[in-house]
């Protein structure tokens, strides 16, 4: 008879067992099964989130701004480095 913990992973459904003194809430069985789950439940976060109403507001405005200043090319929605390629490490091939 062993003591511990069966548990069963809410991501691939497989069971594992964690002694009492390894026991620390675990859910998942594996790193993988565990970022896995983590990445599933954050993307139904927001998309929960998405269905609000402050959620849609927020989004009209900030694509009301990106239009007002987007066409100016002073706003930029995405950042880029201000290095020049050489220094990143990146190979520029021009034609």
């Amino acid at each position: 008879m062993r003591y511990g913990h069966d548990l069963l992973c809410p991501q691939c459904l497989s069971p594992f067992f964690v002694c009492p003194s390894c026991f620390r809430c675990q859910k998942y069985c594996s790193p993988r099964c565990k970022k896995a789950g983590y990445v599933l439940k954050q993307k139904l976060r927001r998309k929960k989130h998405a269905a609000t109403q402050k959620a849609l507001e927020s989004h009209r405005e900030r694509n009301k701004t990106y239009r007002v200043y987007g066409r100016q090319r002073s706003m930029v929605m995405d950042g880029t480095s201000d290095k020049d390629p050489d220094e990143i490490g990146f190979t520029v091939h021009r034609r």
